[in-house]
């Protein structure tokens, strides 16, 4: 049974959000521009085919913004890693990653600009050569327009997960673990 982390609360019984498969990009303050993706589903595998685009190493950054088993709370950053066995991590754990929401997930490639982070509103933020990313998502189908995020909203965290948590935050040799940053605050 597929469980969903976004809700809209504006509706009888908060049904689930499904975004529509769209993009947009936008400039932010510092003018780095970065790309907004709303897939329907497959996120993980959607930041994998686009992470691709990237050179080894890799980096994949597990952020544990509410534990619920563990009491464990922080920034969980791998080791550089081959692009193969960081998407094999992420793909492992993809049910968790994509139908809880308490947590963030982010690959990067320090050697190159490429960036790309999966939120707790089932959003992906892209990073890097956007054009190439846009290629992708309208082979896809995905359409450019904004994204919407139901106001009000809420997000479930799943006891069916616990164990999942557990399990990523317990291989401690493998993380390098750090406070969560003030902005990862919910």
């Amino acid at each position: 049974m597929t469980l969903y982390k976004l809700h809209d609360a504006s509706q009888a019984g908060e049904p689930p959000h499904v975004h529509a498969n769209t993009w947009h990009r936008v400039s932010l303050r510092d003018g780095t521009q970065r790309m907004t993706i709303a897939p329907q589903t497959s996120h993980i595998q959607l930041m994998c085919d686009l992470a691709a685009l990237a050179p080894a190493p890799w980096f994949v950054l597990f952020i544990l913004q509410i534990p619920r088993a563990s009491d464990r709370p922080g920034r969980y950053q791998s080791p550089p890693m081959a692009p193969d066995d960081a998407t094999n991590l992420i793909t492992r754990f993809s049910d968790f990653l994509e139908q809880d929401a308490r947590h963030n997930v982010w690959l990067a490639a320090p050697g190159s600009e490429i960036t790309l982070a999966y939120d707790e509103h089932d959003l992906v933020y892209a990073y890097g050569p956007l054009d190439q990313y846009e290629a992708v998502l309208k082979r896809r189908g995905f359409s450019d327009a904004e994204p919407v995020i139901p106001n009000p909203h809420s997000h479930s965290f799943h006891p069916q997960f616990d164990d999942t948590e557990r399990m990523i935050v317990g291989v401690e040799d493998f993380w390098v673990v750090t406070p969560l940053w003030p902005e990862d605050e919910r």
